[in-house]
């Protein structure tokens, strides 16, 4: 069915790349998507077009990827509309801040929980190296999948599940925190439910849980919190 809209005097304007985050994001009261990614990062005005374009009358941005911060905040000075920039800059946090909204909450309240929550979130891609590089000391040949978290490279390798596993320990994960793995494209879903038992395996003190990211170029986004 058509999503409802959880408040019109606050919308959730999200840069999101891939189906499945699209969905999750929406479940979420996410209204209005910019299409980001790979190779296509929205402009100032790209974005400033979106929040005029709302309903609403105050608007919380995610730009959901650190290039894209500051077109999000240029954005603000384009518009008359009362907007905030969550500084998510993947879109595992943007998930994690669009749980935090409550649309009982004032504006700065809700500005604040989003925001709060994404300092918890840490974040691990699993992607395969644009051309061939030296990063952090380390000799990466192109189409190598590799793992990065904010620290830099922390894997790489020749496997999928390898290097997933690289990034989740590289995160270190803990007693009782959750391990959410976000499925991109080139990934089938029995390979991602497979994945998800080595996960389940080698973190039995973690909840493990598997959805559909749909993103292209990340064969895997993983978040612990």
């Amino acid at each position: 069915g058509s999503a409802v809209p959880i408040t019109k005097d606050i919308e959730i304007i999200s840069v999101t790349s891939g189906d499945g985050f699209r969905a999750i994001l929406e479940q979420q009261g996410v209204t209005v998507h910019v299409i980001g990614g790979q190779g296509h990062n929205p402009s100032a005005g790209e974005l400033a077009t979106a929040i005029n374009e709302s309903d609403a009358e105050k608007v919380i941005l995610l730009p959901n990827n650190a290039n894209i911060m500051l077109a999000a905040e240029q954005s603000r000075a384009l518009t008359n509309k009362e907007t905030a920039v969550v500084p998510t800059t993947n879109l595992p946090q943007a998930v994690a801040a669009t749980l935090q909204f409550d649309p009982e909450l004032s504006f700065e309240d809700n500005i604040t929980r989003m925001s709060d929550i994404i300092e918890e979130v840490r974040v691990g891609e699993v992607t395969t190296a644009a051309r061939d590089a030296n990063i952090n000391g380390e000799k990466v040949a192109k189409d190598q999948l590799i793992a990065l978290t904010k620290d830099g490279l922390v894997g790489n390798g020749r496997s999928v599940e390898e290097v997933l596993l690289a990034a989740i320990k590289a995160l270190d994960p803990q007693e009782g925190e959750l391990i959410t793995l976000y499925w991109g494209e080139g990934i089938g879903e029995t390979e991602a439910r497979s994945h998800q038992e080595k996960v389940e395996s080698m973190w039995p003190l973690c909840e493990v849980e598997v959805y559909r990211g749909g993103q292209p170029l990340y064969s895997y986004l993983v978040a612990v919190e």
